[in-house]
């Protein structure tokens, strides 16, 4: 690689960058490329373009799209093909992320977000990921669908929150919201196919400790934001605060 001293502010260097495995395919490469010189004050329809090659790497590499704004990586499914691919403008501090099927080249990418880099209120979260035999982490699927979690900023301060997004038809469902008096977060699913996942709940009276919630017959009528389910709460841990011996000591002595 040449010395990138002459590359532009917010620009990238020219010719092929962002190299990465392909994590469902054995031996597959996957890098972007630039298309307006790597200069932001270029006027160009797209910036960056997105390739594909599979061993043993002598065929013409594919081309599997092309990015209005600059490449800002990807997330593996774990099956079917699926990729979310991220462009960002780091001008505009604006994110547009795409599905898209890199076993079907044909199939039109379907835009999935398209926000602010500075959203909190209404950001979606996050894809929940789990490790492959081959070590690299991807997406947790469920026919169509992926989980989100995210840490849920509103006007009632932070309620975590976790998501079920088809990809699909781009119809979100929330499993759980953190209720307002505590603090819990998703930690990790314990059986997906079963509803039952783990969280890590505390509150101004409760230290930390995890616990197993698994979800239950579905809400009536759910207020907007708030689980779409029930679900029931049982604990793991039974971890007490730090300072439990202190509290039990000043009862006995008398010393505040």
């Amino acid at each position: 690689m040449p010395l990138a001293d002459s590359v532009p502010i917010w620009g990238v260097p020219t010719g092929l960058r962002d190299f990465a495995w392909r994590a469902t395919e054995p031996a597959t490469l996957v890098w972007a490329e630039a298309l307006d010189g790597g200069n932001w004050k270029t006027q160009a329809p797209a910036r960056d373009r997105l390739m594909m090659l599979k061993a043993p790497f002598e065929a013409e590499p594919q081309e599997i799209l092309r990015l209005e704004d600059r490449f800002d990586g990807f997330l593996w499914g774990e099956k079917d093909g699926l990729a979310l691919v991220a462009e960002y403008n780091p001008i505009k501090h604006w994110q547009r992320t795409y599905a898209v099927n890199f076993d079907d080249l044909k199939a039109k990418p379907r835009l999935v977000w398209d926000m602010s880099t500075d959203e909190r209120y209404n950001h979606p979260g996050s894809p929940v990921l789990r490790a492959l035999a081959n070590g690299f982490y991807v997406m947790q699927q469920e026919g169509g669908a992926i989980y989100l979690s995210g840490l849920g900023a509103s006007a009632d301060g932070d309620r975590p929150f976790l998501d079920k997004l088809d990809i699909q038809t781009l119809k979100t469902e929330r499993l759980f919201r953190s209720e307002k008096t505590a603090f819990e977060w998703f930690a990790g699913w314990y059986d997906a196919f079963a509803g039952k996942f783990i969280t890590r709940r505390e509150s101004p009276q409760d230290p930390p400790n995890f616990f197993l919630r698994t979800l239950g017959g579905r809400v009536p009528a759910a207020a907007k934001g708030e689980p779409e389910w029930n679900s029931a709460l049982s604990p793991v841990t039974h971890m007490t605060g730090p300072h439990a011996g202190a509290a039990r000591h000043n009862q006995t002595t008398g010393q505040v």
